[in-house]
């Protein structure tokens, strides 16, 4: 399977990058502004960031390393 199968719209890169990065742009205005959050406001979303991403780390890497080492025995 190749990514033109997948994803089509990968294989003109440049025309969806507008609309990456306005997405990009609606995420980070929904985001609260930090000066107005209270510290513990602030600790306890970074607690709960830290514990989703530290819980998935090791199943992510090891995804990619395999997905990486995969693609290095696929002759091209």
């Amino acid at each position: 399977m190749t990514t033109s199968l997948v994803a089509p719209e990968l294989q003109n890169l440049p025309s969806i990058k507008p609309r990456i990065d306005s997405e990009i742009d609606s995420l980070v205005a929904a985001l609260p502004d930090p000066k107005d959050l209270t510290a513990e406001q602030r600790r306890g979303i970074i607690a709960r960031y830290t514990a989703v991403l530290e819980g998935n780390f090791i199943y992510w890497m090891t995804a990619a390393y395999l997905s990486v080492q995969r693609k290095r025995r696929v002759p091209s």
